[in-house]
Order: structure tokens, then C-alpha cells, then sequence
């Protein structure tokens, strides 16, 4: 467990201090307005929580900590920071992640994490209630009776292989994404679907994790949404990362296809990010355009591999007009 020390700043640095009501209006306007989450997806999944609450009795509690499994020690600390929380709950009402009012410093990377996830919660998959509107609008879109709000969506999901998931990194997406009646799933990170080392680190068979086991099933359809990162060297740890979940995907006797589309210096970066600046029809061209990983593979040579300088520039259309002696010897 964390200390309560190790993983909130100091007083100092949080000044001035942010109201809870001013919490919880950055955070709709970042879930329903800057993601275009439907307002009553937002209300059935995401919580505001503080640090520390009191009853009238005097009992203290401490939902935050105790979703994220965090230690809380109430002595020994001079100042204690008002802390808020969003937390991203599952359909079983287990906490899958949290974003804090003020976001702790990772000193391995040098940043801000934007996200925690409950220590000791190992890689889950984001599996959110799907309320009734939601519900309406998957059985609409695939063409199917969705069982009534109050039973186990993704339980039904499970046994319905004829059912095409998109799978997202980012609660945000999959919430954008199913405010849409797409039936998504969120990974913590494009490498969150599969494990490659045991839990002392030592490497391992590659493997699918249990939340994603279930769904990838035979003829299941699975699209990957993943961002599209403009960085070479995040790109380059995206795609082997991709390559490695769609070959786990396709042992398991899934379908996948990979959906693509333009960043634009990050306007775009990531599903939900299309869907806001680009519209919706933008991404419903990605995915109708959606690669198999082959071809994938190959696109992926062709838009970032080939950078070759040509040697010779051909100006006909008709290569049979061309003199062998005047084409290159060697090269590409």
C-alpha cells in the first residue's frame, strides 16, 4: 500500500486550493464536453470522492484511499491538501481508475500521471454499466435484443461472439465510444490487453489477460483503436505493441482489424478526440476502413518505412517506352 506522503504533493504546491464543485464542473466539461460522453453514461460510471469525510458522529472515512488501496496515515503530517477524485467505476462497482484534483508527480518519468489505478488491480479492462440509453442504442446499431438495464451486460456480451468490439485505450474513449452504441472496451494502455512477465518481472509465454480472454473468442469481430501518436519512437513501441495483442487476438480465433486514421498534430490523437473535432463520420470511416493486420503490417512499410531517395524519376505511363540501359542497376 502507499503512504499517503508518498503520492500527494505538498500543501504548498496546491495553492490556490480547487472547491469540490469546482472539481466536479472541470471534470464534466472534460468527460461530456471535451470527449462527448452522453450526459447519462457520464452519471451512471464516473464518481467525485474527497480524501477525507467526516460524519456527524465523528467517523472518519477515506474513499479515496480506500479505492485505490492507498494507505492513509492521519498523524505525522504537518499539512494535509484537499484532494478530489473521478473515479472511473466498473458494472460491479469496483473502482478501474481515478483522475486527482491535482495530479501526483511519477519520478521514474519525470511527469504528471494523469491517471491512478488501484494498486495491486494487476491489468483489468475497463468493463462500465450500460445503462438503459446506451443499451438502446448497441441494439440499434448491431441490430439486437440487448437484455433490460439491471442484468450483466457484458456477461450477455460474453456469450454473443457475433458482436464486434472496439477495443480503446482510455476509459474516456470507450465511454465516447459507447455514447455512440458502439460496444467498446478500454485497456489501461495499448499493452494493458496481454502480460509478458510474471509478477517478479521475469519474462513469460505472452499471454491474454482474463478481461480480455473472455470476449476474444472464435469469429468474434475485434477492431483496435488505438491512438495515433505522431512521436517515431512512441509510434514505434504502439505498433510492435499492436502487433503482439492482434497475434494473442488471432491464436484465440478472433477477427481483427486495425483502424487508422490522421492525428493531425494530435487534434486527433486519440477515438474520442476524432469524434469532437472530426465528427463522428470520421471515425465511422476509419472503421469501415479498418485494416486486417496484414495488410496493416504492410501500410505501416509503405507510410513510414520507405524513405529511400529515388534514384530515377519515371515520367510515362507506359514503361514499355523506357530503354533497359538508361534504368539503375541495383537498388529499389
Amino acid at each position: 500500500m502507499k503512504n499517503l506522503s508518498s503520492v500527494l504533493p505538498s500543501a504548498q504546491n496546491l495553492l490556490p486550493v480547487e472547491s469540490i464543485e469546482e472539481f466536479t464542473s472541470r471534470i464534466e466539461k472534460e468527460f461530456i464536453v471535451g470527449s462527448a460522453i452522453a450526459v447519462s453514461l457520464y452519471r451512471e460510471n464516473i464518481r467525485i470522492i474527497s480524501d477525507l469525510e467526516i460524519s456527524a458522529g465523528g467517523e472518519v472515512a477515506t474513499p479515496i484511499h480506500d479505492a485505490l488501496n492507498w494507505k492513509y496515515t492521519r498523524f505525522g503530517h504537518q499539512a494535509k491538501p484537499t484532494l478530489y477524485a473521478a473515479l472511473l467505476l466498473n458494472e460491479d462497482g469496483s473502482p478501474w481508475q481515478a483522475k486527482l484534483s491535482t495530479p501526483r508527480t511519477d519520478t521514474k518519468k519525470g511527469k504528471l500521471q494523469k491517471y491512478e489505478t488501484p494498486t495491486g488491480n494487476g491489468s483489468r479492462a475497463y468493463l462500465p454499466t450500460i445503462n438503459r440509453e446506451t443499451r438502446r442504442l448497441i441494439a440499434l446499431r448491431y441490430n439486437v435484443e440487448v437484455p433490460p438495464a439491471g442484468e450483466s451486460f457484458w456477461n450477455w456480451l460474453e456469450l454473443h461472439p457475433e458482436i464486434e468490439i472496439i477495443m480503446t485505450e482510455g476509459g474516456k474513449k470507450s465511454l465516447c465510444l459507447l455514447s455512440e452504441g458502439y460496444v467498446a472496451i478500454a485497456l489501461y494502455g495499448v499493452n494493458g490487453g496481454y502480460r509478458t512477465k510474471d509478477s517478479l518481472g521475469n519474462p513469460i509465454t505472452p499471454y491474454l489477460i482474463p478481461d480480455i480472454a473472455r470476449f476474444a473468442v472464435k469469429d468474434r469481430h475485434i477492431t483496435l483503436a488505438f491512438d495515433q501518436d505522431t512521436n517515431t519512437a512512441t509510434q514505434k513501441r504502439v505498433n510492435a505493441a499492436i502487433y503482439r495483442f492482434s497475434r494473442l487476438l488471432m491464436a484465440a480465433g478472433s477477427k481483427i482489424d486495425i483502424a487508422i486514421w490522421n492525428g493531425q498534430q494530435g487534434l486527433c490523437k486519440g477515438v474520442d478526440d476524432l469524434i469532437v473535432n472530426a465528427g463522428i463520420t470520421a471515425w465511422s470511416t476509419s472503421l469501415n476502413q479498418a485494416l486486417p493486420l496484414t495488410h496493416w503490417q504492410l501500410w505501416q512499410r509503405l507510410e513510414h518505412r520507405l524513405t529511400y531517395e529515388p534514384s530515377l524519376q519515371l515520367t510515362t505511363v507506359d514503361l514499355s517506352t523506357l530503354s533497359i540501359k538508361d534504368l539503375p542497376q541495383s537498388g529499389i
